[in-house]
């Protein structure tokens, strides 16, 4: 499968348009984001902590950053230290003094994006995997192309940000069904659950041949699928796969237990998807609402539906943008 037919697929459909778009991948953070592992850089002085960060770089990336000296250790450490106006101002001083620059542009990318031009932000990571694409491993594209998705998304340009998670997808090997789990989310967020499921199912298979390197003990995959089996409708397989998670969990997260519960209700289990809505774990007001709605109109036999809607723009900053929303008569 070529991930880019899902675009074109999704670009056949007459769909309506959205009153204003909601950000579903990671939102821009409170404060500095660390990338990748999170680095403990407390304590340390500047050299050590520019060590830390140019541990994670490339050969390439490291051969060219030597040519930036002083500059790019001050921009970067800005740039940490959640100094995003000063980092901005000198990363973009660098790339005009180095015109053949290629990894620097993902630094620009990502401060553009952390001062609020995400269109801005879009061109440099283009600019960044046009040149570097290739020698990018697979970890590395897709992190790059999550960025790059991220600031279309926030623009309101959803094809454009499934394009770019989809030429991620045909980018990296099968080694790892890393890829196919970010499109797939970012699908079934908005909406694309038939879609979202066309991906995902290689990467289950993928995820259950593969032990140990980026693979480990990851269920990503299976939980993705079984969440978007439940959007569309598909609830026994839903309950297949997400039955054996939700076995090993304690408490259950918002959505995966609300969209358990609605697969249980869908197949007229009522006592289980009940029983599963009192697994949710803690929740602030906004989604206790929603759990109890749910559980309202299960025990009145109501057709219900279950989305996504954005969070309003004062709280888009404390974590991930988009919320499930209840709505009877699905």
């Amino acid at each position: 499968m070529r991930a880019m037919g899902i675009l074109q697929s999704i670009l056949g459909k007459k769909k309506p348009v959205a009153a204003e778009p909601a950000a579903t991948l990671p939102a821009r953070p409170a404060r500095a984001p660390r990338v990748g592992e999170p680095l403990d850089d407390e304590g340390l002085d500047d050299l050590a902590r520019w060590t830390l960060f140019s541990a994670k770089f490339t050969p390439g990336q490291s051969r060219e950053y030597e040519a930036y000296g002083a500059d790019v250790i001050a921009a970067t450490l800005a740039y940490h230290d959640g100094d995003f106006e000063s980092a901005l101002k000198a990363f973009e001083a660098l790339v005009a003094r180095h015109p053949d620059a290629q990894y620097l542009w993902q630094d620009v990318g990502r401060a553009r994006y952390a001062a609020h031009d995400a269109a801005g932000s879009a061109a440099a990571f283009e600019r960044f995997l046009g040149a570097v694409d290739a020698e990018l491993g697979c970890d590395a594209r897709i992190e790059a192309y999550v960025e790059l998705a991220r600031s279309h998304d926030e623009l309101g340009a959803e094809e454009a940000a499934i394009e770019a998670l989809s030429r991620c997808v045909d980018g990296c090997d099968d080694s790892s069904p890393k890829a196919y789990v970010v499109l797939g989310n970012y699908l079934r967020i908005k909406g694309h659950a038939k879609e979202a499921i066309e991906v995902l199912e290689p990467a289950v298979a993928l995820e259950a041949c593969c032990s140990g390197g980026t693979c480990g003990k990851s269920n990503d995959a299976q939980r993705e699928l079984g969440l978007a089996r439940a959007m569309a409708g598909q609830y026994d397989g839903a309950l297949e796969l997400l039955e054996p998670i939700a076995r090993k969990a304690q408490a259950l997260p918002f959505e995966f237990g609300l969209l358990l519960a609605r697969a249980y209700a869908g197949l007229g289990s009522t006592d289980s998807a009940l029983a599963t809505l009192d697994r949710i774990a803690k929740l602030p007001p906004a989604q206790r609402d929603v759990v109890e709605r749910t559980r309202a109109a299960i025990q009145a036999g109501q057709a219900f539906e279950l989305t996504t809607a954005p969070k309003p723009a004062a709280a888009a900053a404390a974590g991930p943008v988009h919320v499930m929303s209840f709505t009877l008569g699905g």
